[in-house]
């Protein structure tokens, strides 16, 4: 889905949040129509570190997206990828996260990842050279969700292109997606 979305500059942001949720959103869900919006955060505890995650403005983007959240008529949906357990992170991280179905994700082996590409590009009648499956392993280190996601881009360029056998250079292109 590629969008031409005219946002908020940072200090527009700064002066009033919530204009990303009455004007962005709306604007980015009404491109999606029936879908839900997936936002992933990859390591929000870094991002957001446990030291000022109880202080202000770190409260206030903790508070904010509890809202999203909890707001039921938001077709929106969140991961947040957090590297420690919950009950170890900041207060403010363990009221987001109070209502959150937390579920403990590792790092599949170099086989494992290479049997999820094979076995679900089986399902969609392609195959990746042994090279693509290097490729991939390389850039994901067996990251499940990474993996799962290059795995889609790919088997959606081999759709576009009617070609079923993935090489290292369909992995290339689905990089600057």
């Amino acid at each position: 889905l590629k969008l031409s979305l005219l946002l908020p500059d940072e200090a527009s942001l700064a002066a009033d949040y919530n204009q990303f949720r009455r004007k962005v959103l709306p604007e980015i869900q009404r491109h999606l129509e029936d879908k839900k919006l997936l936002i992933l955060f990859d390591e929000f505890d870094v991002a957001v570190p446990a030291d000022i995650a109880d202080y202000f403005p770190a409260d206030t983007l903790l508070g904010f997206l509890q809202m999203l959240i909890e707001e039921p008529q938001q077709p929106l949906a969140f991961v947040f990828v957090v590297g420690q357990r919950l009950d170890l992170l900041a207060e403010g991280y363990r009221r987001l996260f109070r209502s959150a179905r937390a579920e403990p994700v590792g790092r599949l082996d170099q086989e494992d990842t290479y049997e999820l590409l094979t076995d679900l590009g089986q399902l969609g009648q392609i195959s990746y050279t042994n090279e693509a499956l290097g490729k991939i392993w390389d850039l994901t280190n067996g990251h499940p969700l990474l993996t799962q996601l290059i795995g889609s881009e790919v088997f959606d360029r081999l759709q576009r292109q009617q070609t079923q056998v993935a090489t290292p250079n369909d992995v290339e292109a689905c990089l600057d997606k």
